[in-house]
């Protein structure tokens, strides 16, 4: 490798090691795991690594959308009553618009049962248009 190939390289690092900080924060909400076999340890890191790397491309899909048609997503920035208008979200803040998202069961007369999604916040129906209509789809109000 050059010289410049290996300070950027080392320089690459910095975006690795937070993306695995993500991953071992306790924000992510996991219930602790113990394993002993090194089969299940290289395959629980494989499976990490993989929603990383998952984590990363929608993150990157989603500025690179609104980047494009130099738009914002308005969401919370350091606490409740602090929202702002970012054109670089992560994605671990786009997930809180995602958190009090839910269905509703209705029993109709004669017992059959609907399930109601509940309407989208705009800026949560903002967020699945820049990520494409596969995304809207899985949201679809009907079930």
């Amino acid at each position: 490798m050059t010289d410049g190939q290996i300070l950027q390289s080392y320089k690459g690092q910095a975006n690795v090691e937070r993306g695995f900080r993500f991953l071992k924060d306790g924000d992510l909400r996991l219930t602790p795991v113990f394993l002993k076999s090194p089969g299940r340890i290289e395959a629980l890191s494989f499976v990490m690594c993989l929603s990383l790397m998952v984590y990363a491309i929608l993150e990157n899909q989603l500025r690179e959308a609104l980047a494009e048609k130099n738009e914002t997503i308005h969401i919370q920035d350091s606490g409740p009553a602090d929202y702002k208008d970012n054109a670089k979200p992560t994605l671990k803040k786009v997930f809180v618009l995602f958190e009090h998202l839910g269905t509703n069961s209705v029993t109709m007369p004669g017992g059959e049962e609907l399930m109601i999604r509940n309407s989208l916040p705009p800026e949560v129906s903002k967020v699945l248009t820049f990520l494409g209509p596969n995304y809207q789809k899985a949201f679809d109000r009907r079930l």
